[in-house]
């Protein structure tokens, strides 16, 4: 059973050569690793360099992250994160996180640092990888008043009319392997081409093979075959992320 986990953290993996084996004989056919700060999306480069064509990497500024920067770094960070761009398959992971903020100008900063990404998203014809964490209302708005045509939410926890308003735009979104009754009321009303399987690892998900559990939600919330969920987000993931031909190799 073959997939793509799009969305994971390797650099907080103490070894990551042992899980690109390890995800591989799981069945992965590509991972792909997100950036929240510059050090991870150097790391995350720094994996898909030594694993070509195998891992992919976004590059990024977390929301909590960005909130806690003064400006002049913030706009150094966002400036290495431009060049970083162009050996990346998507800007993320970015967006708003309504759970942390305690200070005065943090939901601010936030929103500046995630408008400045999506507009770096746009200016590199590169899809955006989206947090939304409570404050999807917001997250979604932001995305449909840019006009970004390529978008994907991960971890999505909002309401499945949230999630319809931007299904409706043609965005994405990233199943973890975390159930609820919310999540799969969302996976049932969003098009199976707009759904891609992530393992959040090592996080929501321990490992990329997790995926496989994300499989079987998505199968089941869509009412169809674990195999036909597999096959779907494998080639969404392709052509999400442009990678190869968009088809699921034999």
């Amino acid at each position: 059973m073959h997939f793509i986990d799009a969305h994971c953290h390797l650099d907080r993996f103490p070894d990551i050569p042992s899980a690109a084996r390890q995800a591989r004989e799981a069945g992965a056919k590509s991972v792909v690793s997100s950036g929240y700060d510059l050090p991870s999306s150097l790391a995350s480069l720094e994996a898909a360099r030594e694993f070509p064509g195998f891992i992919h990497a976004c590059v990024g500024l977390a929301p909590t992250t960005a909130m806690g920067m003064p400006e002049q770094e913030l706009l150094e960070t966002l400036a290495q994160l431009k060049t970083l761009a162009r050996n990346a398959v998507a800007i993320g992971e970015i967006g708003l996180d309504y759970h942390w903020p305690s200070k005065a100008g943090e939901i601010d900063a936030q929103k500046k640092s995630f408008s400045a990404q999506l507009d770096l998203a746009m200016e590199a014809g590169l899809p955006a990888v989206i947090h939304s964490r409570k404050a999807e209302e917001d997250a979604i708005r932001m995305l449909l008043e840019k006009g970004v045509r390529k978008a994907a939410l991960h971890f999505f926890s909002g309401t499945p009319a949230q999630a319809e308003r931007a299904a409706a735009a043609g965005h994405l979104f990233t199943v973890p392997p975390i159930r609820s009754k919310t999540r799969a009321e969302t996976v049932s009303r969003i098009p199976l081409d707009l759904l891609l399987l992530e393992s959040d690892a090592p996080y929501a998900g321990k490992t990329p093979a997790d995926c496989l559990k994300s499989a079987e939600f998505v199968a089941e919330a869509k009412g169809i075959s674990i195999h036909e969920a597999l096959k779907a987000t494998t080639e969404n993931a392709k052509r999400f992320f442009s990678l190869g031909s968009g088809k699921e190799s034999d």
